[in-house]
């Protein structure tokens, strides 16, 4: 069956900033890449951003934006605006990119705040977002495997993102196959969701995981059926972004050999 999804891989800024051409090598290596998406966590200046820009020329973009200590429901009211800020500083650098897509993550919270009162925060933040943004580029919500890390806790979690798209209809998702089996859920449930929700979901993180357990894992090294995975995206007609989110070149190497080679690609 003709596939109508785009097929990537991941480009780690932050890992691979200072030696940007040789991870580029890496990709162009790849074949049959579609697109690459970026995590971005540090500023980039216009410099940097026309040369990324010229670097990936051959493949469409889509952005990751910045997570790391921030937060659209933290406890402190400052984080929320300073999180805010920067998502909206994130979508600047996706036009500059002419990126198609911006995913963004929630971040966490405490384990004393009820859901309820985190999609509440959550849905007024996200609408600043969408009232301050004048361009044209979509941008989507991630779901996280809401594991507790002591006080601490991640959202939304799978069901979460259900909830906050009847509060939200216009809202849209990036679902990250890995941390729906680190949640504890399988790929029935995954299924479902798609079925339901296919024309809301724009981008597909794809790595490896097992039930409960470890997420970003190589294909084939985890409970992912990723044959079965393939069959459900083209029954449905999936048409947005597919993109491997192994961490190494080595996983993502064999990773990419699987997806080539997968019966229901």
């Amino acid at each position: 069956m003709y596939q109508k999804y785009s097929k990537g891989v991941f480009l780690y800024l932050p890992r691979y900033r200072k030696n940007l051409k040789e991870e580029i090598k890496f990709i162009n290596s790849l074949p049959g890449v579609n697109h690459v998406e970026v995590w971005i966590e540090e500023s980039l200046t216009l410099a940097e951003l026309k040369a990324l820009k010229s670097s990936l020329k051959k493949y469409e973009i889509i952005i990751h934006a910045p997570w790391i200590h921030l937060s659209l429901i933290s406890p402190h009211p400052e984080i929320r605006e300073n999180t805010v800020k920067l998502y909206l500083q994130t979508l600047k650098a996706a036009d500059a990119l002419r990126a198609k897509l911006v995913t963004f993550h929630c971040g966490g919270t405490t384990i004393f705040m009820p859901k309820k009162r985190a999609a509440e925060i959550f849905i007024q933040n996200f609408k600043k977002i969408k009232k301050q943004y004048k361009s044209k580029i979509a941008f989507t919500i991630e779901n996280v495997s809401a594991k507790r890390r002591g006080p601490q806790v991640s959202y939304p979690d799978l069901p979460d993102l259900i909830y906050l798209k009847k509060k939200l209809p216009w809202l849209n998702f990036t679902l990250d196959i890995g941390h729906v089996f680190e949640s504890g859920k399988n790929l029935n449930t995954i299924s479902r969701f798609i079925k339901k929700y296919k024309n809301s979901i724009l981008d597909i993180h794809l790595h490896d995981a097992t039930l409960e357990g470890k997420a970003h894992l190589a294909l084939g090294k985890g409970d992912l059926d990723l044959n079965k995975f393939f069959q459900i995206l083209n029954k449905v007609g999936y048409t947005g972004y597919v993109s491997l989110e192994t961490i190494s070149r080595e996983d993502t190497k064999k990773s990419w050999q699987k997806i080539q080679g997968s019966q229901g690609y």
